[in-house]
């Protein structure tokens, strides 16, 4: 959660897209029409009419993708929390939002939106606009919380990403686990593998420390 916008965006929309068939051609579709408007919106004499049209297109296209969002949203968000909790063993909450920028500017007036555009020459109106956010404290994570706090929060992420996407496939997988838990401490990392389904095949990539913590159910080890 301390990277970019885009890399927030495109981590949701992979889960949305996994489990919604037509996620993926709106995206696209979003996606094309943004790339026209910016080239409409940088030329020196700027055609409303034309862009009016793409606007048009695009409202529709945006209220899909703010819906389905607003879906995985309301599903990822108890889930990251409930890991965050567990993680932290109930010492800290935090909380997962969603910045609905696009809904926002939906609801603007052709010509305030209009206006908006012409002053930036940019694509204003988008599912490229939004954003999600950790909050603890009601502050962001990703500005005031600690690395221990950051790190917490994307395993709880990620812990999230498996329950879910188990739960919508119905069925066993393989997941890779780098270095990630080497900066944690023994409780968290005991927290941490305790919510990884014993039924998921696992392989955890780490450097070997003296004291660090790995689960009695992983005999299989290789030494490079």
């Amino acid at each position: 959660m301390t990277g970019g916008g885009s890399n927030r965006r495109q981590w949701i929309d992979s889960l949305v897209a996994a489990k919604y068939s037509e996620y993926l051609e709106l995206s696209q579709k979003a996606m094309v029409l943004q790339r026209q408007k910016n080239a409409l919106l940088k030329r020196g004499k700027r055609d409303r009419s034309l862009w009016r049209v793409l606007t048009t297109q695009m409202r529709p296209i945006c209220e899909k993708i703010v819906q389905y969002r607003n879906e995985m949203t309301s599903e990822l968000a108890p889930k990251i929390e409930n890991h965050y909790r567990s993680l932290t063993d109930s010492k800290e909450q935090i909380e997962f939002t969603y910045t609905q920028e696009t809904e926002k500017r939906l609801q603007k007036k052709e010509e305030d939106l209009w206006e908006m555009e012409e002053n930036t020459r940019n694509c204003e109106l988008g599912p490229h606009r939004d954003d999600w956010s950790l909050l603890l404290e009601n502050k962001a994570l990703r500005h005031f919380g600690s690395e221990g706090q950051q790190k917490s929060a994307c395993l709880a992420m990620r812990l999230s990403e498996i329950e879910n996407t188990l739960g919508a496939k119905e069925r066993s997988g393989l997941i890779l686990i780098d270095d990630v838990l080497v900066e944690l401490d023994q409780k968290r990392s005991e927290r941490f593998w305790g919510q990884i389904p014993q039924s998921l095949q696992t392989i955890y990539a780490t450097v070997a420390t003296k004291n660090h913590y790995l689960p009695e159910r992983f005999t299989q080890k290789l030494t490079v």
